[in-house]
């Protein structure tokens, strides 16, 4: 036949084996190699550790895998145009594609400040604090009057105080410890901060800043010599609590007798244990004399009242009675000096005391005769004075 089927024929051929070349048949196709087109090639091939390895090795071919740069530290370059233009401050934080992951400026935190520790302490029955002194500072204490206008040394420790607690006092006793006052000092004192009052003698000032108070403290006062075994069962009733506070409203009102003092009248002035009529008046307690207060008026009281009233510089108290502060809120600072510890008894005696003063219930001591100074009681029961319960109002 002239025409063979090609199967067969090639069937026969490889049973025979024999070979031949045939140009119908397609020969098979060698392994591609694949060239990387330039445009793939980076320009700025990698360097130094970014190195070319393993698999990616050139192999037999000429197709070369560009390992990528390690991703930098945050201190690495970024380009330019990713930096924004405007880069945002305090909580405005760059996030996504604006942080910064090249740049050689790092983000600059403010230093950390760790306040110094406070040195006060506030007493075990929470009614009064203890700050122990340096000998340098205690011996200032004992040396150098609260009233001194440049040694520093009182607005210092108020400072302190007002770190520690709200702006929440009227007046600020100072009781340093010593069993009986040092030479040249006197057993009390009392510095006057602000004044805001009308027709007590004394013009309106504001020295509150200076004292670190925001014109809440009106004054305050220290007790030099009263931490022994009598004195300091009497330090908050019986020695010169009572005087040493109403300084604030006395002083002026007539010509005196006895320099920084209101004269001619037994009350605060003469250490009684109630205030007279003209320092209850002065205080703001009860209005002037009259047929309707007739029990709060002595004669003594009466007669300073009317000289006071013929004097150039009288004035009606201003706020009157309807408006005028009651309630008052003090502050006791122990003052002792550094290494020197004060006795569990004087503190546990002290805190008895301050009860003592501020109790509102008619039980405060009483010896015989002599009612122990009890603010309440001698307001004739119209003011109060608060000093405990310090933590509720410690920041």
């Amino acid at each position: 036949m002239k025409f063979f089927n090609t199967s067969l024929m090639l069937a026969m051929l490889v049973l025979n084996g024999c070979h031949f070349d045939t140009d119908n048949i397609s020969p098979p196709l060698p392994p591609k190699i694949e060239t990387t087109p330039s445009d793939k090639i980076p320009s700025n091939p990698p360097k130094g550790d970014d190195k070319i390895k393993g698999d990616d090795q050139i192999k037999g071919s000429d197709e070369v895998e560009v390992i990528p740069p390690k991703t930098p530290p945050t201190s690495g370059v970024k380009p330019s145009d990713k930096i924004p233009s405007n880069p945002p401050k305090g909580d405005d934080k760059i996030k996504g594609d604006d942080q910064i992951k090249g740049s050689d400026e790092a983000e600059v935190l403010p230093p950390v400040v760790t306040p110094p520790a406070s040195r006060i302490k506030v007493s075990n029955n929470n009614d009064y604090i203890n700050i122990e002194l340096s000998t340098t500072e205690f011996n200032q204490w004992n040396s150098v009057s609260v009233n001194d206008p440049k040694s520093g040394h009182v607005e210092a420790i108020t400072k302190e105080i007002y770190n520690d607690f709200n702006d929440s006092f009227d007046f600020i006793i100072f009781i340093v410890n010593n069993e009986r006052p040092p030479q040249g000092m006197p057993f009390g004192e009392f510095a006057f901060v602000q004044n805001d009052i009308k027709g007590v003698g004394l013009s309106n000032f504001d020295n509150t800043k200076e004292y670190s108070s925001a014109a809440k403290l009106q004054g305050l006062y220290a007790l030099y010599g009263s931490m022994n075994k009598t004195g300091v069962l009497k330090a908050m009733h019986l020695d010169a609590s009572l005087h040493e506070l109403f300084h604030r409203w006395g002083n002026w009102i007539v010509t005196q007798g006895s320099s920084s003092h209101w004269d001619d009248v037994k009350g605060a002035l003469t250490n009684e244990s109630q205030f007279a009529g003209i320092e209850l008046y002065l205080m703001g307690l009860i209005d002037k004399p009259s047929a309707a207060n007739t029990q709060y008026w002595d004669l003594e009281s009466e007669t300073v009242f009317n000289t006071w009233t013929r004097d150039s510089k009288f004035e009606d108290r201003m706020p009157t009675p309807l408006s005028s502060q009651k309630n008052f809120r003090g502050l006791v600072v122990l003052l002792t000096e550094e290494g020197v510890p004060i006795d569990i008894k004087y503190q546990n005696a002290l805190s008895a005391n301050i009860t003592n003063f501020t109790r509102t219930d008619g039980m405060h001591k009483k010896y015989g005769n002599v009612e122990s100074r009890n603010f309440w009681s001698a307001s004739k029961e119209l003011a109060t004075f608060e000093l405990d319960n310090l933590l509720s109002i410690k920041k």
